[in-house]
């Protein structure tokens, strides 16, 4: 493993979900920027009718979402949300890493509804 950089000075970002984003980005490359992203925008991923936020949906150091971003090299996959781009699997990964209490809520609820699909 990396050594990580320090944590930033933040009253909601835990050295847990600090450990959590780069720990996510050395074993996963689908979650490539998550450590840069925590501390810019509000991420939050749904699966099925449960949303579930990853950090404060509203605090004032926040850069704008929809700013246009000025690096050119920047990739279009970049620009979606983590919602938009993660599969469903690897939302259960997110929502484990930083509301683990969550987990069981976002399985059941999503069985339950594969279980009234069939019906």
């Amino acid at each position: 493993m990396q050594e990580q950089p320090d944590k930033p000075n933040i009253l909601w970002l835990t050295d847990k979900m600090w450990a959590c984003c780069h720990d996510l980005e050395e074993v996963l490359p689908c979650f490539q920027g998550i450590s840069g992203d925590i501390t810019k925008i509000a991420i939050s991923c749904k699966l099925e009718n449960v949303e579930i936020d990853v950090n404060p949906r509203e605090w004032n150091n926040y850069t704008q979402q929809n700013e246009a971003s000025s690096n050119e090299d920047e990739t279009s996959i970049s620009l979606l949300s983590w919602d938009e781009r993660l599969t469903g699997f690897q939302k259960l990964i997110l929502i484990k890493c930083f509301k683990e209490e969550k987990v069981c809520c976002a399985i059941h609820f999503r069985n339950i509804l594969n279980y009234a699909n069939i019906i």
